[in-house]
């Protein structure tokens, strides 16, 4: 057994974000270091976003946990990476006021394959405890979410019994301690993605029976897999256990309670729709009955990922689309619905490479913020990207905000500029700035010591274009914006 912690914190290698404009003209943050990172989901607390993947420490590296929080502007405020020798994904984060989990699959516990694995990162970002859960089989986790009693539940797969795998419902105390664990599915491959627990304390468990979909794999023992929703009551006991689908290949990704009553499910779709899978949106009753179900996409694939209900009470689902791609290759894939699930707006993000959606926050302004990966990299050869869109879809400029929690501003003017611009720091202390300016390919040109408190003039004799300026302080980013030139 290897439980050796390995840690790497506030990673100072290469260009930790940059802010991007990409071939559509729209604006968006890359994350992440010179190697492949890839984020697989995220969550808001307290202004602050949360963003797991994982990432490799070098080209010859197994995969690591790769933890990232985002002050309320997009800029990094602290990176964590975390596992053991062979490969470790990490799948879902939860944080509140007990702290930072993350859940995932970890080698390495004993058995020669991989295990459900949870971890608490403590204030001084060390583990603070951990657990493993399944058997020397293949165990995955993919959701999390803190129940009613203070502890947690978790869902994913399971070949630990004498089938080819399982939806596998955990459910552990405070501390992660195994509780009690349940299998559900026939003798093919099932897989959970997503939980939600109601007020009666049941739980309603959504995935996909025989076959299971991800951007680079898709597993199918059948000719046919199926939407499966199975619920459960408080000891994991089943109440009623569904499919939904057609002739072809539907998954469930996402669950969330509806706040007219009754549960939203979104997924993928090849059953339904316009063209080979489409995402769709289904609404059911506390009994598991179908109430409507309706589809989003073109000719070529879509697949539904995420679901959040906006402060408006519409409906936000996160997708990658490569229908309404100028390349044919995949592009980020927003939807926004009203509660029945008819279409306010679609938006079609991407760059020149492939671009894969994942996690989705909803935010105060009615809003939405999402995060994914692209191939078209910029820091590495795969960047995570940070998105925000207004409530009409708009692509809005989040790097250039002042992070909510700050008392700290920065203002670079005049903006555009010619071979002159002042740098304006406003602070309530002395402490000085370091102001750096980038290229669009992420080339360090300039560096400047700030005073706190002082208009700095800086001189740059420049060609006329777009560049990316960051502004840290004590080694933390403060800042991080666009400056034109012209000359």
């Amino acid at each position: 057994m290897n439980n050796r912690y390995n840690f790497i914190l506030n990673i100072a290698v290469g260009l930790a974000f940059l802010i991007a404009i990409n071939a559509n003209g729209q604006e968006r943050i890359l994350l992440g270091t010179p190697q492949q990172d890839f984020a697989n989901s995220m969550k808001m607390y307290q202004e602050k976003y949360y963003i797991v993947g994982t990432t490799r420490k070098d080209a010859k590296s197994a995969l690591d946990y790769y933890l990232l929080q985002l002050r309320s502007n997009g800029s990094v405020e602290k990176r964590t990476v975390y596992g053991f020798p062979r490969h470790d994904v990490a799948s879902q984060v939860w944080v509140d006021d007990k702290g930072i989990f993350i859940l995932g699959s970890a080698y390495d516990h004993g058995f020669p394959n991989v295990d459900m694995h949870l971890v608490k990162i403590g204030d001084n970002n060390n583990a603070e405890w951990e657990q493993f859960y399944g058997t020397e089989f293949q165990d995955q986790g993919f959701n999390i979410i803190r129940t009613s009693d203070g502890g947690f539940a978790m869902i994913g797969f399971s070949n630990s019994r004498t089938d080819f795998g399982d939806m596998y419902f955990v459910k552990t105390d405070d501390k992660g301690n195994l509780q009690w664990q349940k299998f559900f599915g026939p003798p093919y491959v099932d897989y959970g993605f997503s939980l939600v627990e109601n007020q009666q304390k049941e739980f309603i468990l959504a995935g996909t029976e025989n076959g299971f979909y991800n951007p680079t794999q898709t597993d199918f023992l059948t000719h046919d897999a199926d939407i499966l929703l199975v619920k459960t009551d408080s000891n994991g006991e089943q109440i009623w256990y569904k499919t939904f689908g057609g002739n072809a290949h539907d998954w469930a990704k996402d669950i969330i309670a509806a706040p007219d009553g009754g549960y939203l499910v979104s997924g993928s779709t090849e059953s339904y729709g316009a063209g080979s899978f489409d995402v769709f949106l289904m609404k059911i009753d506390e009994d598991g009955n179908k109430l409507w179900m309706k589809t989003y996409g073109g000719p070529e694939f879509e697949y539904g990922e995420k679901l959040q209900i906006g402060a408006d009470g519409n409906i936000y689902i996160s997708a990658t689309s490569a229908s309404f791609s100028a390349n044919g290759k995949p592009d980020h894939y927003i939807i926004k619905t009203d509660p029945s699930g008819e279409v306010i707006w679609t938006k079609v993000l991407g760059d020149e490479g492939s671009d894969y959606s994942s996690g989705l926050v909803a935010t105060p302004d009615s809003g939405v913020v999402f995060t994914g990966w692209t191939t078209a990299g910029e820091i590495g050869k795969t960047d995570i990207v940070f998105y925000k869109l207004s409530k009409n879809g708009d692509p809005q400029i989040i790097s250039s905000i002042l992070p909510a929690d700050s008392v700290t501003s920065v203002i670079v003017y005049p903006n555009p500029a010619s071979r002159q611009f002042t740098v304006e720091t406003i602070t309530a202390d002395d402490t000085a700035f370091t102001f750096s300016l980038f290229d669009s390919k992420g080339k360090k040109l300039k560096q400047e010591i700030l005073q706190a408190n002082t208009k700095t003039a800086i001189q740059f004799a420049a060609q006329s274009g777009t560049y990316f300026y960051r502004v840290e302080r004590e080694g933390a980013s403060v800042q991080t914006g666009k400056l034109i030139i012209r000359n």
